[in-house]
């Protein structure tokens, strides 16, 4: 794979991961998300939504709040409960995302991400 990033000069500073990769002519996992970034940052400055673990830590901020079990009942179900909790909000989202990785023929992506949502 011929890309501009994965020229290493020298093996000074690399993991094992990064050497073996270089040999073999084969990114690392961290090679991949970078170039992926870099190549979605179009894409992703033009998204209009916030930070999606924005959102789960404000309701990780209100458990400081809690001082009873009905309150925490409350802010556990929006987060642990059905429908459209956080977390049945992230099923939905990693189920998705392993129905567009099989579409779009990434098998290796689509089964960790659809164990993920299990």
């Amino acid at each position: 794979m011929s890309h501009p990033d994965f020229e290493l000069y020298d093996n000074v500073g690399r993991s094992t991961e990064q050497i073996s990769a270089y040999r073999t002519n084969r990114p690392t996992a961290d090679d991949l998300h970078r170039w992926a970034a870099y190549n979605a940052k179009q894409f992703t400055d033009a998204l209009t939504i916030e930070d999606a673990g924005q959102s789960i830590t404000a309701w990780t901020h209100q458990l400081y709040r809690v001082r009873t079990t009905a309150e925490f009942q409350a802010v556990a179900q929006a987060v642990l409960g059905d429908g459209h909790s956080g977390l049945g909000e992230l099923h939905q989202f990693l189920e998705t995302a392993a129905e567009w990785c099989e579409r779009n023929q990434e098998p290796d992506i689509a089964a960790p991400t659809r164990r993920s949502s299990r």
